[in-house]
């Protein structure tokens, strides 16, 4: 892990906004190749996830999502 070697602390947030950026990512490109419309253009607002368990339901449901091959 980058931090143990350097003597830096990775920032909490920057974990968590990669994990929403990935999930949102796998729902455009399922709603892409499904041909349906796109949820997320974008990252979704983080103002909507402020917390670990909300990331943690997003990410689940846009698995999810994937998985079932559900639309918007």
């Amino acid at each position: 892990m980058q931090g143990q070697k350097d003597g830096t602390k990775e920032n909490p947030d920057f974990k968590a906004g990669n994990r929403v950026h990935a999930a949102a990512s796998m729902d455009y490109f399922t709603d892409v190749a499904q041909r349906q419309k796109v949820r997320y253009g974008d990252d979704p607002n983080r103002d909507e996830l402020k917390t670990k368990a909300q990331v943690v339901a997003f990410v689940g449901k846009c698995v999810e999502d994937g998985a079932n091959g559900s639309s918007p």
